[in-house]
């Protein structure tokens, strides 16, 4: 059966179509999880900077506070500020839960030992306590 030249066109068209549909496919599934993955990351992260933001309010309120106003200058002491971070930190940990810190691990791309855990939310809850002291000295 011979094929006449517009035969040979249309077919030759319809597979260049197959071929831009499927790849224009493969661009929107690529698309999508792109998205997907940005919105997880950008809801990991606020919630990442809610737990930090509410353990430092927390420590601030019920911890530092009072150390403040017993002492003599109104400082902590450094034992007195180390203890105020880890409490900060467990409490960072408790307000983002379990399922929280798996999602924090995998999305950031940290260890899930214990200790990169802590050493990363120490970086962030001292970037808190920064920020902090630059607002309450009028800084910001």
């Amino acid at each position: 059966m011979d094929i006449s030249p517009l035969g040979e066109i249309v077919a030759a068209v319809g597979a260049l179509f197959v071929s831009v549909v499927s790849y224009g496919a493969m661009w929107l599934a690529q698309l999508a999880r792109a998205k997907i993955k940005s919105e997880k990351l950008r809801g990991a992260l606020a919630r990442l900077t809610d737990s930090v933001g509410n353990a430092v309010n927390y420590v601030a309120q019920v911890y530092v506070d009072e150390i403040r106003k017993a002492a003599k200058d109104g400082r902590l002491t450094k034992n007195e500020a180390r203890k105020a971070l880890d409490i900060a930190i467990e409490a960072a940990k408790e307000f983002l839960g379990p399922r929280g810190i798996a999602e924090i691990i995998h999305v950031m791309g940290i260890g899930n030992e214990p200790t990169s855990v802590h050493t990363f939310l120490r970086g962030r809850i001292e970037a808190a306590l920064g920020e902090r002291k630059l607002l309450r000295r009028g800084h910001g």
